[in-house]
């Protein structure tokens, strides 16, 4: 008789520790990649808000000194100068003053009342109510 002995292998318990390590550190990379990833799109955004910073306030001076210079080419100083050397304009010595005889301001022309017929009827409406007032041509 043959006895044999069988003896049992010890099992080997590392196949699951160690994948679940690398499952773990395999996340904890993604993550760290993710992290560093953010940080740098963080940064370019940063950047480019300074040049759009840095370009606004270029723009800004660039308007300040637009407008100061409106201001100096409007001035009634400079009108008057230019008007004068460049385009010959020159202070009238014979002003005339027109006067309107007092026998012409007498007669004031008054419009008359639209007729009372269908104009000024719109949608059954008169138009007619809202000129209650004559119109004067002094007015």
């Amino acid at each position: 008789m043959r006895v044999t002995a069988r003896t049992r292998k010890p099992q080997q318990r590392g196949g699951r520790p160690h994948s679940a390590f690398a499952a773990v550190a395999v996340l904890l990379g993604v993550l760290v990649m993710g992290l560093g990833g953010i940080r740098l799109y963080n940064m370019s955004l940063e950047q480019r808000l300074t040049r759009l910073n840095e370009t606004i306030e270029n723009y800004q001076e660039i308007e300040l000194d637009l407008r100061n210079n409106m201001a100096s080419l409007l001035s009634p100083s400079r009108v008057y100068s230019v008007a004068s050397a460049k385009m010959g304009m020159a202070n009238g010595t014979a002003v005339a003053v027109v006067t309107v005889p007092a026998s012409v301001s007498g007669h004031v022309a008054v419009a008359s009342r639209p007729e009372k017929g269908r104009k000024g009827f719109v949608a059954g409406l008169s138009l007619a109510g809202f000129f209650q007032k004559e119109a004067h041509a002094q007015d």
